[in-house]
């Protein structure tokens, strides 16, 4: 019968420390990668997701629009608030009834379009 090596403690042990120094010195490279895997990903992906970034540039230059107005107009936060509280209330509504939200997007056009894997 062969001998059963005996586990070497200090040789175990310093494999341990020599793989979480080398994980911490790869791992922002391997994020890095990551990033600009997604960029080109993204890039891409602009045909596609063209008509919802033109609709967040409308959504976004009206509700800057609507800031400055009612910056001015003190009395349009309260109605900007019920509007809002409004918009949640019916899409809590739909969600249940209906299974989709109309005041985000879908998951799938979030990760394709907006959202980078962690």
């Amino acid at each position: 019968m062969a001998k059963k090596k005996a586990k070497d403690p200090v040789g175990g042990a310093i494999k341990k420390e020599f793989k979480k120094i080398s994980n911490t010195i790869t791992k922002p490279f391997k994020q890095i990668i990551g990033y600009f895997k997604c960029a080109i990903d993204k890039i891409k992906n602009i045909p596609k997701c063209a008509l919802f970034y033109a609709t967040d540039i409308v959504f976004g230059i009206w509700f800057l629009f609507w800031g400055l107005l009612a910056s001015v107009i003190p009395g349009l936060k309260d109605v900007g608030k019920l509007v809002a509280k409004g918009v949640r209330a019916i899409d809590s509504y739909i969600k249940k009834y209906a299974g989709f939200h109309i005041n985000r997007y879908p998951k799938s056009i979030m990760n394709k379009c907006y959202s980078c894997p962690k």
